[in-house]
């Protein structure tokens, strides 16, 4: 099953993979949310000893936006995806997965 953005693009076409169904997901005002982990964000922040200058700086994501993902929780596909670019690991390393 495809997942579509507001604009038409399949999300599976923009990760390129298929296993987002799998994933802990909230649809907020018609755009997806993915829930992130605060905990696996925090440990990939200590082990690589990164400030959250430095996390901003490495994503293009704003500390502000950071300590906004953190309290609430989720945050949107592409930005969860900047987050672990930055921390050198696969998207499914910091969102929360069913089960």
């Amino acid at each position: 099953m495809a997942i579509n953005f507001n604009n038409g693009i399949d999300i599976n076409h923009f990760y390129g993979y298929n296993n987002f169904k799998r994933t802990t997901n909230m649809v907020i005002k018609g755009v997806i949310h993915m829930k992130i982990s605060k905990q696996k964000i925090e440990m990939l922040q200590a082990a690589r000893k990164m400030t959250a200058t430095k996390l901003a700086e490495l994503s293009g994501v704003t500390r502000q936006q950071i300590s906004t993902i953190k309290q609430r929780g989720t945050c949107q596909p592409w930005t969860a995806q900047k987050l672990a670019d930055a921390f050198g690991v696969s998207l499914e390393s910091i969102i929360e997965t069913e089960g």
